[in-house]
């Protein structure tokens, strides 16, 4: 059954996401899947909140300024994405990114 999540995209079947970061990361990110990392001084009850959640973008580096300059692209299913209400990005449960397949996403 498909639908939104909290504010989430519309509709069944699949999208494609983006999350910008460093080349480094994104490498990472591709071998060993999605582990979200927090700078220092981050606030610490959003760390507890927002731990559990990736946020990505629908178009590859649009609003990710600040982010990194390297992109992974994933495809996740509609239904797990929720518009998040601070940032506006799109983030997706942790849980839900376990077995998801990340790709490099070159920019055109």
């Amino acid at each position: 059954m498909g639908g939104r999540g909290a504010a989430g995209i519309p509709g069944t079947g699949t999208v494609t996401l983006y999350h910008n970061t460093s080349p480094r990361s994104a490498d990472e990110i591709v071998r060993n899947g999605f582990k979200p990392q927090y700078d220092e001084g981050m606030s610490e009850a959003y760390v507890k909140s927002e731990s559990r959640f990736g946020f990505f973008t629908r178009r590859p580096g649009v609003g990710a300024g600040g982010y990194g300059e390297a992109i992974v692209a994933v495809t996740v299913n509609k239904a797990d994405v929720m518009r998040d209400q601070w940032s506006g990005h799109w983030k997706v449960p942790i849980a839900k990114l376990k077995d998801a397949t990340f790709k490099r996403h070159n920019k055109r």
